[in-house]
């Protein structure tokens, strides 16, 4: 399957605009979970806007499969050119964040492809010398290798791929902002293996990571946000101001929220470059059973990783 994606990847827009539609026309239920998502985050948009914007969503989450398996299959070569393709703004403002010496924590959300950007040379030259630890769902040791050892090749052996599914990513986490590395990570979705807390985003409550932002806030880590986005026949990475907090100013869902301002702004700006719609829906479908169930919630030994010591 990642060999035929390769082989489309030229045409991959008018592939994933008429996979949008196939999938619209094929499966409705399947579309009527963006729907419905976008439906509950922007309720007072027209139909017909909140329609288009279903579609453009399914044509971008098809469009971001084929850059992933791009990075699975092609050469490290052909990736590096393609990273320095990628159009990177407010770079600076990662630099700057680098050049303190602090934890940092990177994080970023589901609106584009962002592991391309870990290809552009800029990118290598600004975290140089620094551990990296990515935490991404990996969908099989396999993969999770095939990725690790492409990045690897390119920005050093310090790089690490850690899956959010795994027992002891926590412990990595804390390790890594204990050596003053840089931890990438996206704050829109929950973890199953850290600690995760109800908070409001886009004006409706889900579970997210509350551990990551615990312990950058114990260690004074500085976070900068990195947002992707599909732009034109490439892909934009745009760099926030760095963020750090004083351990005494607010809480971590507090800090949490802050935070997630950025991600909100991006995702209302254009709600078509959102991909995780269906998650969003599925939170607010099925929020009391999942309150109920604990579906979402890690298990005790887990939820502590990322707050006890190591």
């Amino acid at each position: 399957m990642v060999r035929i994606l390769c082989a489309l990847y030229p045409i991959r827009k008018p592939v994933s605009g008429i996979s949008a539609l196939w999938v619209g026309l094929r499966h409705p239920k399947f579309a009527w979970i963006y729907f419905s998502g976008i439906s509950m985050a922007m309720p007072f948009s027209s139909f017909f806007r909140r329609l288009f914007w279903t579609y453009a969503s399914l044509r971008n989450s098809v469009e971001s499969i084929f850059d992933y398996s791009w990075i699975l299959s092609g050469s490290v070569a052909t990736l590096s050119q393609r990273g320095g393709n990628t159009r990177l703004e407010g770079l600076s403002h990662l630099t700057a964040a680098v050049s303190t010496g602090a934890p940092l924590v990177v994080y970023t959300c589901h609106t584009g492809p962002f592991f391309n950007s870990l290809f552009h040379p800029d990118i290598k030259a600004a975290i140089r010398g620094r551990r990296v630890l990515l935490l991404a769902p990996t969908g099989g040791q396999k993969r999770k290798k095939m990725l690790e050892e492409k990045i690897q090749s390119h920005l050093g052996k310090e790089f690490e791929i850690a899956g959010i599914d795994q027992e002891n990513v926590g412990l990595k986490v804390l390790k890594t902002l204990k050596r003053n590395g840089i931890v990438i990570c996206t704050l829109d979705l929950s973890f199953p293996q850290t600690k995760n807390r109800w908070i409001t985003l886009l004006k409706r409550p889900v579970e997210l990571p509350i551990g990551i932002i615990e312990v950058g806030l114990k260690l004074e880590a500085i976070f900068v946000a990195s947002i992707p986005t599909l732009h034109g026949g490439g892909i934009r990475v745009r760099f926030e101001k760095p963020v750090r907090f004083r351990r005494s100013d607010m809480a971590p869902q507090d800090c949490l929220s802050v935070l997630l301002e950025t991600v909100e702004k991006t995702i209302l700006e254009k709600p078509s470059r959102y991909t995780m719609w269906p998650w969003f829906h599925n939170y607010q479908r099925h929020i009391h059973s999942v309150q109920r169930k604990h579906i979402f919630n890690p298990p005790e030994k887990a939820a502590g990783q990322l707050s006890r010591k190591d």
